[in-house]
């Protein structure tokens, strides 16, 4: 019989940000435990919340035993590895007062809007060990900022949104991010319809397909990519992977919920535009014998599943200047579109700037903007960058062809 071990602590501090100024404070830890035991080709699984007694979760493991849920027993052996990435962002003993000066620098730099909802610091700890020498411990932190901003007189719930996730914080830099993003928020533009450079959010174009990547959904026939594993689909400047790096994956353990540890710490779904793994875990590989991108989560009294933790696309180190030498619509609020089984993907866009050569020309007006997703992240894709309009943080900002009508 072999055994898992898993203990989880995050702590979060979430700070509510109504009409400029941080209202109220809360501070939650989360302390979850879980042991998993395996034994003739099942496994047993027991959770608890708070401090637990692990001899007793062992024993309420081994009797879950009895519920003959398969599963292999593939456990990482002899790895002992610790990490310590955490790093002072802000002061937490005196947290509402620190976002309180953070926001009023915020607010003096755009006071004709309104600002609100979150701002949050995390930090994690994360413990795995078995009966077969591995022992892994991982601590890291984060902070992440996320303001609806609202027009004064505007009608609407929100006008535009400002987030980062960070290990550091440059306030000159986040000011500097938000006169940027609402200058030019009364400069009227317009555009004919047509095709453009769109420049947005990855996340936001890929949307609901991340799912397609799965195993399960492949398996089943039921992903707009089936029939495409092993075969080329992008262009070769677009890959999907995984990557736990420290650097890179901020309150990130670098080991998934089953203790393994990439080589790298990177794992890759789509590489040069081949489409070479689906996102799963060990069950679901001895299940479909197909490759997979090795990526558990688990919660703390259930089966490991697949997992999104660490999903990255890799990016081009190039300034918003020299990928818009012409004009480019740069999307900021998109929601309520959607993909179709042929990989078609359309959506409205409530809130684009045009650019040209990095610089803001004005806002445009409602459009909508569609495309094939194997042409705009196929022949007409031209790169993904981590910086756009806002230099605080890292994301994912493709810049691609689509139609566009009003």
């Amino acid at each position: 019989m072999q055994k898992e071990y898993l203990t989880s602590t995050v702590v979060k501090y979430t700070i509510n940000v109504v009409k400029n100024k941080p209202e109220s404070l809360r501070k939650t830890i989360e302390k979850t435990n879980t042991v998993r035991v395996y034994d003739n080709g099942f496994i047993g699984v027991a959770g608890s919340i708070g401090e637990s007694n692990f001899d007793e979760l062992e024993k309420q493991a081994v009797e879950n035993l009895g519920l003959k849920l398969p599963y292999p027993c593939k456990l990482p052996e002899n790895v002992v590895k610790k990490m310590d990435t955490t790093k002072k962002v802000i002061d937490t003993d005196n947290y509402m007062l620190s976002v309180g000066k953070m926001m009023d620098k915020i607010s003096a730099a755009a006071p004709n809007f309104i600002f609100g909802n979150k701002v949050t610091y995390v930090e994690v700890e994360a413990k795995y060990r078995n009966t077969k020498g591995c022992d892994l411990e991982y601590k890291g932190n984060t902070f992440s900022l996320g303001l609806s901003i609202k027009s004064y007189g505007s009608a609407n719930l929100f006008d535009l949104f400002y987030a980062f996730n960070e290990v550091s914080i440059d306030e000159k830099e986040m000011v500097n991010d938000v006169k940027l993003i609402t200058e030019h928020y009364g400069d009227v533009v317009d555009i004919e319809p047509g095709k453009y450079p769109v420049l947005m959010d990855t996340s936001d174009m890929f949307g609901k397909s991340l799912y397609d990547l799965m195993i399960d959904q492949y398996a089943s026939n039921a992903s707009i990519f089936k029939g495409k594993l092993g075969q080329k689909m992008f262009s070769d400047k677009f890959s999907i992977y995984f990557d736990r790096r420290p650097e890179m994956a901020h309150a990130t353990p670098f080991f998934d919920d089953e203790g393994e540890i990439a080589p790298d710490y990177e794992r890759f779904i789509i590489k040069n535009g081949e489409f070479v793994a689906l996102i799963g875990n060990k069950r679901q590989q001895e299940v479909y014998n197909l490759p997979i991108a090795q990526n558990s989560g688990a919660p703390y009294d259930g089966l490991p599943s697949a997992s999104f933790a660490g999903l990255m696309v890799k990016t081009e180190n190039k300034t918003l200047a020299e990928i818009t030498k012409e004009k480019t619509i740069f999307v900021i609020m998109a929601s309520g579109g959607d993909t179709t089984t042929d990989g078609d993907f359309a959506t409205p866009v409530q809130f684009a700037y045009l650019i040209q050569d990095g610089k803001v020309l004005g806002k445009l007006p409602d459009i909508q903007i569609y495309g094939n997703i194997f042409e705009f992240f196929g022949k007409d894709y031209v790169t993904t960058v981590s910086k756009a309009l806002t230099q605080v943080g890292e994301s994912y900002f493709t810049l691609t062809k689509l139609n566009v009508q009003k």
